[in-house]
């Protein structure tokens, strides 16, 4: 029996499925971080030159990268910079965990329960609508200048997005699946745990994210208000020195941690969730 070869014309179900070569396949998995890397390298290079070689900004003003090099390491030596890291890290950490928990437990409860959104939906708007940077310097005057303040700045700026983007997807759960679920005698914790979780998961990771970055705004915010110690409270008191270099070495510390926190959330996701793929993952 002779098979006709599939052409453009055929219909789509009879095309060849093109087959990803291994090399493509490790491309997929590592392009994203590798282009990461190499404009990282290119911004670094290109800041060097323009500031250190053709002398475009002032380096008082503008530290090339060589001079907030330099300024890390010799934070790096004092023991200074370990406590306001683990400050900072101690405080996150607490404020965070405790925004994840109320923040999907308030979603699910906003979009599944047609009673509680009715009679909280309107003031977990009105709250989110209130700056939480103008609430800040309230947080510090009623629970003082210790860890609680800190914890309950980072609180407010991380549950938000956590709480809506859960909401959202709480509300966005395909009800069929959820009637044929009570057909069949489903408990409540089953229809959660199978068919609204796994369903809010790309949903709930934006949310994780947003809220993580968020959180790290809050460390810097609740200790530039009040703060002994910190990586926030470094960083304004080397501002008000004038060493910039220094002051951009610890927000580039920031932005590092972020970054390995939103990879260590993509290795849960990964284990909680294998079927969701995001671009770049």
């Amino acid at each position: 029996m002779t098979t006709t070869p599939a052409t453009a014309d055929s219909p789509p179900h009879l095309r060849p499925i093109p087959d990803r070569s291994g090399s493509r396949k490790i491309w997929d998995r590592i392009g994203w971080n590798v282009a990461l890397v190499i404009e990282i390298l290119a911004i670094i290079v290109i800041a060097e030159l323009a500031i250190t070689g053709l002398g475009l900004w002032n380096p008082q003003f503008v530290p090339p990268p060589s001079d907030i090099l330099d300024s890390f390491s010799r934070l790096a030596q004092r023991d200074l910079l370990v406590k306001d890291v683990m400050f900072s890290l101690g405080n996150f950490v607490v404020g965070y965990l405790a925004a994840v928990v109320v923040g999907v437990l308030l979603g699910l409860g906003l979009g599944m329960l047609r009673t509680f959104r009715t009679m909280a939906g309107p003031l977990v708007w009105i709250s989110y609508a209130t700056p939480r940077a103008a609430i800040a310097p309230l947080l510090i005057m009623w629970l003082g200048f210790g860890p609680e303040s800190k914890v309950a700045i980072i609180f407010l700026f991380s549950v938000y997005p956590i709480l809506i983007n859960t909401w959202v997807g709480a509300r966005s759960v395909d009800q069929t699946l959820i009637r044929a679920g009570n057909i069949f005698g489903a408990r409540r914790f089953d229809i959660y745990t199978k068919i609204v979780m796994p369903s809010i998961v790309p949903y709930l990771i934006v949310g994780l994210r947003l809220g993580l970055s968020r959180g790290l705004v809050g460390v810097v915010i609740a200790e530039f208000v009040g703060s002994s110690a910190g990586v926030g409270y470094r960083i304004a008191i080397l501002s008000s020195q004038q060493d910039l270099a220094g002051a951009l070495a610890l927000t580039i510390l920031l932005v590092v941690v972020a970054v390995i926190a939103a990879k260590i959330l993509e290795l849960v996701r990964r284990r909680v969730a294998p079927w969701y793929k995001e671009e770049g993952a």
